[in-house]
C-alpha cells in the first residue's frame, strides 16, 4: 500500500498566529481603553492528511504476510503459488559402482608348454592370460563406458612358485588420460616359494570402455595379464600356483553411458503449506475458479525417469475437514531427458492437476491450509529397451510442487487498512478547545472490479477505536466497469464527507491512529456463483483524506 502522510495537518497553525497577531503584534500608541477590549475571529483551514494507492499485491501480502507467495503471468494476471521442493539430487547421490573383484589363477597345467620344458637357468618365459571380468551392478545397470573421476586398482599377488618373475596387466578398454592404454608391470615370485605382495594405484581420469558383445546380458572388461617367469631350475609341483586378485575400489565416475539401470529416486509422503487460507481473512472469503495442483521438474539424466503421485487430498484447519482431490490423466507419466547430443543440457517437464482434470477447486473451497500427496520416482521404468544413455557427474534433477491459484476470482467480506498517525493531542494541544468545526473527508477511486465498502477509524494510542468517521454508512464504490476482454474499462470515483461538532470534537482527543479500511466485495457474491473476475497487477484502489477545521477565537477566553 503506497501511503504519503501529512499527519502534522498544521492545525496549530490555524489558532497560533491569531494569538501572536492580538498578543504581540500591536503597536505601543494602541489605546485599548478606547475600544472593546472583546475582539472575536473565526478562521478556517484545509489540508490533505493522507493520500493512499492500494493494488491488490498490496491486500494479498497483508493477508499472507509474504510477497514472495504473489507473481504475475506475462499478461499481468496475478496469482498466488505455495512452492515445496522435493527432490535435487545429481547423479552420483542416485548411481552408485560397487567395488570389483577379479581373480585369476595360474596352475602347474598352465606352465607346464614345451618352451618351458626346454628352457635353460634364467629364460624368461612368458604364459599370456585373457580375462574377461565381469563388472556386476546392483540395479541392472549394462554400461558401454565409463570416465573415471577417481578409482583405486589394488593388486593382490601370492605366489607358491619357485621362480621370480613379472606379472604384466594390461587392456585396450582402459585409455589412461594422456591417450595411452592401460599397462602395468609388477614383480613376483622368489626361489622360496613363498611370495606375497600388494600393489595400489590410481587411473583418475581413464576412460574404461566395455565388452556388451560377447555376451549382451552381461558388462566385461577385458584384461591381457601375462605372467614372465625366470627360470631357477626348480620343479613346478600341481601344488604350486600364483593367486591374482585385481579390485577396482571407490569408484567415482565423471559420466557413464549404456544402460544405467532402475532406481528408485523418490518415495515417500510430501505436503504444502497454503498460507492463503488463516484468520488475516478476517471472517472473508476468497474462492478460485482455475486452482492448479503442479509437479515441475528440470531435468539432466539422459534417462528416463517415471513418477506416479497418489493419495492427494487438502486439510482445511479453518473447517476441519479432509478433501480426497480425484483426478484423470496419464498416471504415472514419463519426463523428458537429454539425448546422448545433448550432454551437458536440461530438459524441462510438467504435469498438472487442475479443474478439467480432477475437483481441485472443490478442495480449495474448504479454505485449506495444506495439500497433502504421496509420489514415487523410478529410473528407466521399461526396464532394457536400448543402451543409448547417460548421466554425468554434474546431472541433476530438481523437482517441485506448487499450488498455483491464479487471481480469477469471487471475494466477499474480506478487509484491508492501513493505518496513520493523527495526533491531535501532539498536534493541536489545548489549542483543540477552539475548534468548533472539524470535516473529514474520503476522496476514493475505485479501479478493482470489486465493490468496495470504506471506512476511518479514529483511535487511541492502543488502537482502541475511538469514533468511526461515518457514522451512518461506509464510502461505497461499485466495482469498476469492464469491457470486452474482462478487464477494467474506467474507475469508478466517489466522497464522502462527516462534520464533527464542538462535542465530538471533544470526544475525539486522545486520537492518535487514523486508520482507513476497505472490505472487498464482488458483484452478487452471496447470489451468483459464476461472478467471477480477473485481477491484474495494475488494478489500484486510490484515496486520499482531508480535513477542514473552523476555530472560533475570543479575546476574553485567551486572557
Amino acid at each position: 500500500m503506497k501511503i504519503t502522510r501529512k499527519t502534522g495537518i498544521i492545525l496549530g497553525a490555524l489558532i497560533l498566529p491569531v494569538l501572536i497577531f492580538l498578543n504581540s503584534c500591536m503597536e505601543d500608541y494602541w489605546d485599548f481603553n478606547k475600544i472593546d477590549d472583546e475582539i472575536e475571529l473565526n478562521t478556517w483551514l484545509a489540508a490533505p492528511i493522507v493520500y493512499g494507492s492500494v493494488n491488490i499485491q498490496d491486500m494479498l501480502n497483508e493477508i499472507d504476510n509474504s510477497s514472495d507467495y504473489v507473481h504475475e503471468f506475462d499478461d499481468n494476471l496475478l496469482y498466488l503459488a505455495f512452492t515445496n521442493n522435493l527432490l535435487s539430487y545429481t547423479a552420483d547421490q542416485v548411481v552408485s559402482i560397487p567395488d570389483q573383484q577379479f581373480i585369476q589363477l595360474y596352475l602347474q597345467s598352465d606352465i607346464d608348454i614345451p618352451a618351458w620344458a626346454v628352457s635353460s637357468l634364467g629364460d624368461t618365459i612368458s604364459f599370456p592370460k585373457q580375462k574377461n571380468g565381469e563388472f556386476i551392478f546392483n540395479n541392472n545397470e549394462k554400461i558401454d563406458s565409463m570416465y573415471i573421476k577417481t578409482t583405486n586398482v589394488n593388486i593382490h599377488i601370492e605366489s607358491s612358485f619357485k621362480h621370480e618373475g613379472i606379472l604384466v596387466i594390461m587392456s585396450d578398454f582402459i585409455v589412461e588420460p594422456d591417450g595411452s592404454t592401460f599397462e602395468k608391470e609388477i614383480l613376483v615370485g622368489n626361489t622360496s616359494g613363498n611370495f606375497t605382495t600388494d600393489v595400489s594405484f590410481p587411473i583418475d581420469g581413464s576412460k574404461i570402455s566395455f565388452d556388451n558383445e560377447t555376451d549382451p546380458s552381461k558388462t566385461y572388461l577385458p584384461l591381457d595379464i601375462e605372467l614372465k617367469l625366470i627360470n631357477s631350475m626348480n620343479p613346478i609341483l600341481s601344488t604350486e600356483s600364483c593367486d591374482i586378485t585385481i579390485n577396482f575400489n571407490n569408484m567415482s565416475f565423471s559420466s557413464i553411458y549404456g544402460y544405467l539401470g532402475e532406481y528408485e529416486m523418490l518415495l515417500g509422503n510430501a505436503e504444502i503449506d497454503i498460507d492463503m487460507f488463516d484468520e488475516e481473512l478476517e471472517g472473508g472469503n476468497i474462492l478460485f475458479t482455475d486452482p492448479r495442483f503442479a509437479l515441475n521438474i528440470k531435468n539432466s539424466y539422459g534417462l528416463p525417469v517415471e513418477i506416479e503421485l497418489s493419495d492427494i487430498s487438502t486439510y482445511s484447519t479453518i473447517n476441519n475437514v479432509t478433501t480426497p482431490i480425484n483426478f484423470t490423466g496419464v498416471n504415472p507419466f514419463y519426463i523428458d531427458y537429454p539425448r546422448l547430443n545433448q550432454v551437458g543440457e536440461s530438459t524441462d517437464s510438467s504435469y498438472q492437476i487442475n479443474s478439467s482434470n480432477s475437483n481441485i477447486d472443490e478442495a480449495i473451497e474448504t479454505l485449506p491450509n495444506k495439500l497433502n500427496f504421496k509420489i514415487r520416482a523410478a529410473t528407466n521404468p521399461l526396464g532394457l529397451t536400448d543402451r543409448n544413455k547417460f548421466v554425468t557427474d554434474s546431472s541433476k534433477m530438481e523437482a517441485d510442487v506448487e499450488v498455483v491459484l491464479p487471481l480469477y476470482v469471487r471475494a466477499g467480506g474480506f478487509s484491508v487498512s492501513d493505518t496513520s498517525e493523527f495526533n491531535l493531542d501532539e498536534e493541536i494541544g489545548e489549542e483543540i478547545d477552539y475548534l468548533e468545526y472539524l470535516r473529514l473527508t474520503l476522496d476514493a477511486t475505485n479501479g478493482i472490479p470489486m465493490g468496495v465498502n470504506m471506512q476511518i477509524i479514529l483511535t487511541d494510542e492502543n488502537y482502541n477505536p475511538i469514533d468511526s468517521v461515518f457514522t451512518d454508512d461506509d464510502l461505497v464504490l461499485e466495482a469498476a466497469s469492464l469491457d470486452a476482454d474482462d478487464k477494467v474499462l474506467s474507475p469508478i470515483q466517489k466522497t464522502k464527507s462527516a462534520v464533527f461538532n464542538y462535542d465530538r470534537i471533544q470526544s475525539i482527543k486522545p486520537t492518535k491512529y487514523m486508520i482507513v479500511k476497505a472490505r472487498m466485495n464482488t458483484t452478487n457474491y452471496e447470489n451468483d456463483p459464476d461472478q467471477y473476475v480477473k485481477i491484474y497487477s495494475y488494478y489500484t484502489l486510490d484515496f486520499n483524506v482531508r480535513v477542514r477545521v473552523g476555530a472560533r477565537i475570543n479575546t476574553r477566553e485567551i486572557n
